[in-house]
């Protein structure tokens, strides 16, 4: 009897071991809190459409302000405490090709759940945003200017990433991102009814 074949183990259970071990080290207590945040952010944009379309823009403005609010307080507590977002860097990867397609692949994961418009202009923005590239009149500007755009045009979590971007934290970025509500869901009212609007008219076209 060979005992080298004997001893070894099944090839299997080789094949299996860094699966277990990868699957061992995720923290399923933040992928909970993920899956969770950005389901809340899909069924927030279609009560957005929804209340335009069955009730009133002023319904859909308070609704939304609150849940805008509440969701603020929400994701700031949570990332105090460490929980993630889909918007800040990962570490760069090392040179091996396996690395590269590994953070390509989650990088595309990341943009398809966050929103690829949000994920765009989170990387484009922050240049302007980080204090260690001056601070200068004009840059000053820029960083208001791109901050009052990100607030404006994306929800909660962008509104968080971009503050935490610019170098706000603690109090002030909470603070700062309860501005949010304010630019964000009067535009979010508006474009979901211009939307409900686009669609009616198009339906009464068909009908007729």
């Amino acid at each position: 009897m060979n005992l080298d074949l004997a001893a070894r183990p099944p090839q299997t259970l080789l094949r299996r071991r860094p699966l277990f071990e990868k699957l061992s080290n995720v923290a399923w207590h933040k992928a909970a809190f993920i899956v969770f945040w950005e389901g809340q952010g899909y069924l927030s944009s279609l009560a957005y459409v929804a209340l335009v379309a069955f009730a009133t823009i002023w319904i859909a403005f308070g609704a939304m302000f609150v849940w805008s609010v509440l969701a603020t307080l929400a994701v700031c507590a949570a990332r105090e405490r460490g929980y993630p977002n889909l918007l800040t860097d990962m570490p760069s990867p090392k040179r091996e090709a396996g690395h590269f397609a590994g953070y390509a692949l989650r990088s595309v994961a990341r943009a398809l759940l966050a929103g690829v418009n949000a994920f765009i202009f989170s990387r484009c923005s922050g240049f302007v945003l980080t204090k260690k590239h001056g601070s200068c009149r004009a840059r000053r500007f820029a960083r208001v200017g791109v901050l009052g755009v990100g607030l404006t045009l994306f929800g909660v979590s962008s509104a968080e990433h971009l503050l935490r971007t610019a170098g706000y934290s603690g109090g002030r970025l909470l603070r700062m991102s309860l501005i949010g509500p304010f630019l964000h869901v009067p535009y979010r009212v508006l474009v979901s009814a211009a939307v409900v609007a686009l669609f009616t008219d198009a339906l009464g076209v068909v009908t007729l």
